[in-house]
């Protein structure tokens, strides 16, 4: 007989979030509060990293553990426009491996003026040469103004 292999039930493509793991740890407190079962520092502890994930809302877990692990906040949160992005912000947020080529295509798009069109039709390393060419041209433009600001003086070259 030809069967089919059985996939597990439930999320196939979403990836897990950090408020999903925090209900779950706080679940997994209230089960260790019992003062006769339980340990009570524990479930005090689950409890304040259950409450801490929560924050995080719909980021995916593997964003939070990489917030964690560095100490440095996501760049994008829910409800920050790309466009409001610095230049230091967008280089730090392209050189990470864990963005998405989604993501990397709205800051092509909303950051630089990117055609989507464009950007969706690449591989995801020349999406990012894309952005750090986009990138390097806002930093010679920004270099230009300076040098008219100052009216060529003290100039170096």
């Amino acid at each position: 007989m030809n069967k089919k292999p059985v996939q597990a039930r439930g999320r196939l493509k979403k990836p897990l979030t950090g408020a999903e793991v925090g209900r779950f740890l706080k679940s997994l407190a209230l089960l260790q509060r019992d003062p006769r079962m339980g340990n009570i520092e524990l479930s005090e502890a689950l409890m304040s990293l259950g409450k801490a994930l929560l924050e995080t809302k719909s980021s995916p877990l593997e964003w939070v553990i990489d917030d964690i692990v560095r100490g440095e906040p996501h760049l994008f949160r829910e409800g920050k426009s790309f466009a409001s992005l610095s230049l230091q912000d967008v280089k730090g947020y392209v050189d990470r491996s864990t963005t998405p080529k989604g993501e990397l295509i709205s800051i092509g798009v909303e950051r630089f003026g990117i055609a989507k069109s464009r950007l969706d039709r690449l591989p995801r390393e020349e999406v990012i040469a894309a952005l750090r060419a986009a990138l390097e041209h806002e930093e010679s433009l920004n270099i230009i103004s300076e040098e008219a600001k100052r009216g060529g003086q003290l100039r170096s070259s």
